[in-house]
């Protein structure tokens, strides 16, 4: 069996229960112990969608979902594994029909370099201290006085 949580030598199920007597003088009809074998731990980290969909396929596994990013060049951040009746398991052997779930990580973005802008306060129209509309101005548009220095409050001065 192999696994990607489970090390190898550990039993994952067990088909008797404990303390149970089991005859064995005529042989079993199924096993009584499932463990994981060695070198068939499976591991993801540091691999692509695509590493381990191929390290699979040559396995002779072929049901594969990708999610996430959806993207098989990005790293994988999770894997999960689910038999023939959609019931995720931790331990399963070859031939057997299982589908994996390969979670990748988010492609990056990539920042564009931000322009710095190139206008000056000198380039720009310093309207603060103007007066042709009879007060005090902003070039934003923000408002700087509620009456001019008649006391009218009828034209607002931005």
């Amino acid at each position: 069996y192999y696994s990607f949580e489970y090390d190898p030598g550990y039993i994952f199920k067990q088909t008797v229960n404990s303390g149970e007597k089991v005859n064995t003088s005529e042989g079993l009809d199924k096993p009584l112990l499932y463990v994981i074998g060695d070198g068939r731990k499976l591991t993801y980290n540091g691999k692509t969608g695509n590493q381990l969909y191929n390290e699979l396929s040559l396995k002779g596994f072929s049901s594969f979902q990708f999610s996430g990013s959806g993207d098989g060049t990005q790293g994988i951040l999770s894997v999960n594994v689910y038999d023939q009746d959609s019931n995720e398991i931790h331990a399963f052997k070859e031939g057997q029909d299982v589908t994996f779930i390969i979670i990748t990580k988010e492609k990056p973005v990539e920042k564009k370099p931000s322009k710095p802008s190139k206008k000056t306060n000198e380039e720009t129209p310093n309207t603060e201290n103007s007066s042709n509309n009879g007060g005090s101005g902003s070039s934003d548009g923000t408002r700087i006085s509620d009456s001019d220095p008649a006391g009218n409050t009828d034209n607002p001065v931005y």
